[in-house]
């Protein structure tokens, strides 16, 4: 989130210089409510737990009696000790810092607590920005981001519901505007709504972001987003990847949204180079851990993209998009039945994904089992009928069944509704068995993309 200061802090500090908190391998953003075990695990702490571990981190300088820790945290509502008490138990129970002497927070008897660990911070304008905010409303933005990072459509309906509340509170909070721009920009990956209704949405909220804030990076990566994945506006896409980095370099999101954008345009050197960055940022991250075998992918190069894919799952199993991205290789390489047992385990960790089905329908077709194939296919159409499914899912479906024209047709539906995912398609191995098609290339110029020189007609 902020550019790394490769030293340790041991005096007191501006606090607004401050982001992103790393001591004995923990990872603290309190502007994303996230903590980070030295494995880059998420640890499952309240928000209340993070601001708390937040204040005490950033005023480490000196003990915190518990009278000023209660009015920061509650305001000016009356609690008994035992609510503070219970938050210092959770997030010592967090950070593992059970036994005496605490290695963290330690308890000053009669006085208050302090935090008493070695750190490294990197600089951030959101961290500066939450500690601006309305106390009231920079718990709420807390609550919204803590459920935005569990990444599941229940916790994103959830997450936009507390950014909503925290405006309610503050209607000039640019962050919790940036967190509703993300959290719709994210939607379409969970086929809740259709691009043009998540990514319109997710554009008047960076605006609005920008018309209070115009020094936050987020609001201009998503606007990237929806520039290239509804608009296919590459070159503004690209004018607003710029501009965060520019705002931000050290943003880890930033460079990793922008390689990925490379990727799908076909400048790969360019997308490993911001991906790499991503990574030295964040290496925490199986987000951006999974993402560094993006442009490996598109470029066929499967193994070390297998390599980066297995690295990442190392960190979390059960990350949905890494095992989507590794059947994917195995697939291209003929490892029909290895990739569908990844393909399976992706449907498992998504809650049953039409986008992980349609993968793996399309190794299941691949590997001559085209009437289970075309079982998940009914499937989905039978689901279509009541709720939205992306044409592109329809579309990857048939093009592996060899239902050429019908493939066509549900890309140009995809092209029409603006479906996200379209985006994607020029180097998608999904696709190489209608690539030679001289309909792909007309495709690809509609998408203002340049065709693909790949192997094409087999994965």
């Amino acid at each position: 989130m902020g550019k790394r200061l490769s030293i340790f802090l041991n005096s007191e500090v501006d606090l607004k210089a401050m982001g992103i908190v790393e001591f004995d391998g923990f990872r603290l953003d309190a502007a994303r409510c996230s903590l980070r075990d030295p494995r880059g695990r998420p640890k499952a702490v309240p928000p209340k737990a993070i601001e708390l571990l937040d204040f005490l981190i950033h005023n480490r300088h000196r003990i915190v009696g518990r009278d000023e820790l209660r009015a920061k945290l509650w305001g000016g509502l009356h609690v008994t000790d035992g609510n503070l008490t219970q938050t210092v138990f959770l997030i010592r129970r967090a950070l593992g810092d059970h036994r005496k002497p605490h290695r963290f927070i330690a308890n000053m008897p009669g006085k208050g607590y302090r935090f008493v660990g070695e750190i490294q911070m990197t600089a951030s304008r959101g961290r500066e920005a939450l500690s601006d905010a309305d106390p009231a409303a920079r718990q709420l933005f807390l609550k919204g981001q803590f459920f935005w990072n569990k990444r599941t459509f229940e916790s994103l309906q959830k997450s936009i519901r507390y950014f909503n509340l925290a405006l309610d509170r503050a209607p000039k909070f640019a962050l919790a505007y940036s967190g509703l721009a993300e959290t719709y920009a994210l939607l379409n990956m969970y086929g809740a709504s259709q691009s043009r209704d998540a990514f319109t949405l997710a554009r008047n909220a960076a605006q609005k972001a920008l018309e209070f804030d115009d020094t936050l990076s987020a609001p201009h990566v998503v606007m990237g987003l929806v520039s290239s994945q509804f608009d296919f506006d590459w070159p503004e896409a690209e004018k607003h990847f710029r501009k965060a980095l520019s705002v931000d370099p050290g943003d880890a999101t930033a460079h990793q949204w922008y390689g990925e954008f490379l990727a799908m345009t076909g400048r790969f050197s360019e997308s490993i180079l911001h991906l790499e960055q991503a990574y030295a940022i964040e290496p925490q991250s199986v987000a951006i851990n999974t993402a560094r075998a993006y442009p490996f992918l598109r470029l066929r190069q499967f193994d070390r993209a297998i390599q980066l894919l297995n690295s990442a799952l190392e960190m979390d199993g059960s990350f949905p998009l890494a095992r989507f991205y590794l059947a994917k290789c195995l697939a291209a390489k003929g490892s029909y039945e290895e990739a569908q047992s990844e393909y399976e385990q992706a449907v498992e960790a998504s809650n049953g994904s039409s986008m992980m089905r349609a993968g793996l329908a399309f190794a299941l077709a691949m590997s001559t089992r085209r009437t289970e194939a075309s079982k998940i296919l009914k499937r989905l159409e039978q689901e279509g009928a009541t709720r939205y499914i992306s044409p592109y899912v329809f579309a990857t479906v048939h093009a592996a069944l060899g239902d050429v024209d019908v493939a066509f047709r549900w890309l140009d539906r995809a092209y029409d509704e603006r479906d996200y995912l379209v985006a994607t398609v020029r180097d998608d191995i999904h696709f190489d068995r209608i690539r030679t098609d001289p309909r792909f290339d007309r495709f690809l110029i509609k998408l203002r993309l340049r065709p693909a020189k790949v192997a094409a007609g087999r994965p």
